[in-house]
């Protein structure tokens, strides 16, 4: 497994999905989608720059009743979803990247955690070990 470069890593170091990857992912995705150029627009917006349907439109120079009944249409809905996965498919690229850095970390605890992490998403996990049961029972009968 590689990791991430670091062009990549100081791309998505922010919270916000950089435009360009929303930009070049959506043209990809419109042509396969009904959704029009406001409404791809105002999803653009939502996961660009993080805004609430509410700004976006303000932006947009549209009123928020138009940008709410937009978002809950199912192809604005599946838009938004494939479109943001795609996007933000790269985090997970640069998570799994820390993870590996963390593997040669200094504090043992550190590196036990990201390898205890690493092998439960590898399907790996190890049970924790369960106590012998000292449980005992006596029964009397007295006749």
């Amino acid at each position: 497994m590689t990791k991430a470069n670091k062009q990549q890593q100081e791309k998505y170091k922010g919270k916000i999905v950089p435009m360009n990857e929303i930009e070049s992912n959506a043209k990809t995705l419109r042509p396969l989608s009904d959704i029009t150029d406001a409404q791809a627009e105002l999803v653009h917006m939502m996961l660009h720059d993080g805004c609430n349907p509410t700004e976006a439109s303000k932006r947009l120079g549209r009123n928020k009743a138009w940008a709410y009944k937009t978002i809950v249409k199912q192809h604005v809905i599946d838009y938004r979803q494939k479109l943001s996965m795609m996007t933000l498919g790269w985090d997970a690229t640069q998570a799994l990247a820390t993870m590996r850095e963390l593997l040669q970390a200094k504090s043992n605890y550190i590196r036990l955690e990201a390898s205890k992490d690493l092998m439960d998403r590898a399907g790996l996990k190890v049970e924790p070990v369960r106590g012998a049961n000292t449980n005992v029972s006596i029964n009397f009968n007295i006749d």
